[in-house]
């Protein structure tokens, strides 16, 4: 009985296959990512033009985002903005520029200020962060961490034409030059200026380009 179930669903699926290929697969996606940026712009009261939203992206906090024309934002990425935590509240201001393509699974949080320019690439699972949770010292680190108050170093600001790799963070404080690489994988906690590479934890200009 089961072997001729199997036989049945592997023909079903040969069948499915045949009529829906994967080109219309394709175009169906595409489709589907219009009709969900549509709703979920709508639904946000976000006013810029053209922007994608794909399947899985949470938007929290939108009235405090800026987001620029022809961005798209990939798959399962959050997007948050730290207006009140932890009984206190903030003022918080996250602004995304034009053009940009923010990679699949990326965590972008503010509680003060970030400021992304136009054009900004980003690899999968990138973390951009103006916040922590605490201090590093006793006090906080004797409280549990879910608890602990925000803190930040100051705003974030990264320039035009950006690209940064997968599974790079940019940390609180940091100001990062146009045309700036970051490598995959880098931990960028001080300022990058433009036209160079930085790579490792901590990220390091390895190379200039003017």
């Amino acid at each position: 009985m089961i072997a001729i179930l199997k036989f049945i669903m592997l023909n079903l699926t040969v069948l499915f296959g045949k009529i829906y290929r994967y080109g219309l697969h394709i175009r169906f996606c595409v489709l589907r990512d219009e009709i969900y940026s549509s709703w979920i712009t709508s639904v946000l009261g976000l006013k810029a033009n053209n922007i994608v939203i794909r399947k899985g992206t949470k938007l929290d906090g939108a009235k405090y985002m800026s987001i620029g024309a022809n961005v798209t934002i990939g798959r399962n990425c959050l997007i948050e903005t730290k207006y009140s935590h932890g009984g206190r509240t903030y003022s918080p201001q996250l602004t995304i520029g034009d053009g940009s393509y923010i990679g699949d699974e990326n965590h972008i949080t503010c509680m003060g200020g970030i400021t992304i320019g136009q054009n900004l690439l980003t690899g999968r699972r990138v973390l951009i962060s103006d916040n922590n949770h605490g201090n590093l010292d006793l006090q906080n680190l004797t409280t549990p961490p879910g608890r602990r108050r925000l803190a930040s170093k100051g705003e974030i600001r990264i320039g035009n034409n950006v690209w940064i790799g997968e599974n790079a963070c940019v940390l609180s404080g940091v100001t990062i030059g146009d045309g700036v690489v970051i490598a995959a994988n880098a931990v960028v906690t001080h300022d990058i200026p433009a036209f160079s590479l930085a790579a490792g934890v901590p990220a390091k200009i390895i190379k200039t380009f003017k």
